[in-house]
């Protein structure tokens, strides 16, 4: 799910999405299953300054735009620049 480097809109719009457009994609191409397990993770937010958005404005918008839709907010990993994290199948 992309967060970052998507201000200014005129010039970036194009090609990146900002955390609310990013999670109304979420819905348009997985559906709005309010239940499902899996997990989405964040990527773009603050690992190179590449656009005009303050530092930790990536994360913090994409934490409102998926509380505003209701979401399970353990269903959305915003990960440090480096960290990792694993996956495990259901069974």
């Amino acid at each position: 799910m992309p967060i970052g480097a998507y201000p200014p809109r005129w010039f970036m719009r194009p090609v990146l999405l900002d955390p609310d457009e990013a999670v109304a994609a979420i819905d348009a191409l997985t559906g709005r299953d309010l239940t499902s397990p899996t997990k989405k993770i964040a990527m773009h937010g603050g690992t190179f300054p590449l656009a005009d958005e303050l530092r930790g404005e990536p994360p913090r918008r994409a934490r409102e735009a998926w509380r505003a839709s209701g979401r399970d907010p353990e269903r959305l990993w915003l990960l440090n620049p480096g960290e990792s994290r694993s996956l495990r199948s259901a069974p």
